[in-house]
């Protein structure tokens, strides 16, 4: 059976709230909300991610893209997929 986790993070750090609800380790895939990642933040994001080897579910805002917004999962086998 796999938990999943409806994350509903604080606004400000994104990297700081990715972090604190992987180690909570209380879920196998973790959904946060559309515009939870801007492109600034998403390299290590994804990094924070692998490193705790959970799926997870996101949004987030293309800034290269004039500010589209796109969904991204990731796999505990390090697979991304940019599903806009």
């Amino acid at each position: 059976m796999i938990k999943v986790m409806l994350a509903v993070p604080r606004k400000g750090n994104c990297l700081e709230e990715l972090q604190s609800f992987l180690n909570q380790e209380i879920a196998d895939m973790y959904i946060f909300p559309e515009g939870f990642l801007t492109t600034d933040y998403l390299q290590q994001a994804l990094s924070i991610i692998r490193t705790n080897r959970k799926y997870v579910i996101t949004g987030y805002k293309d800034l290269n893209s004039n500010g589209q917004h796109k969904a991204l999962v990731i796999n505990q086998y390090h697979r991304n997929w940019d599903v806009s």
